[in-house]
């Protein structure tokens, strides 16, 4: 796979670990716990408000807060290389 000039997985692996890593780091325990739900486990929206015990519009509302946290900290390419890479890549 090529992406951006890189031909190996373990080049584009090591890159989307690196971004995971920089959004983890500004996010409160809150939002790492939506984050990790949501982005990595991928889990499904019903589960979530069940496992975090919260309303569908309050999860819309973290969900809304922390796109808000990430692209402003790290840039909306990083926001959108790791979100997407997971449905191209994996």
């Amino acid at each position: 796979i090529a992406v951006a000039g890189l031909s190996h997985t373990s080049d584009v692996d090591e890159i989307f670990d690196d971004v995971q890593k920089k959004i983890l780091n500004i996010l409160n325990d809150k939002e790492k716990e939506l984050f990790i739900k949501l982005y990595i486990e991928k889990k499904n929206v019903d589960l979530i408000t069940k496992e975090m015990n919260i309303t569908y519009e309050n999860l819309r509302t973290r969900k809304s807060r922390l796109k808000k946290k990430v692209k402003g900290s790290l840039g909306h390419l990083y926001f959108f290389i790791f979100v997407f890479s997971f449905k191209i890549f994996y």
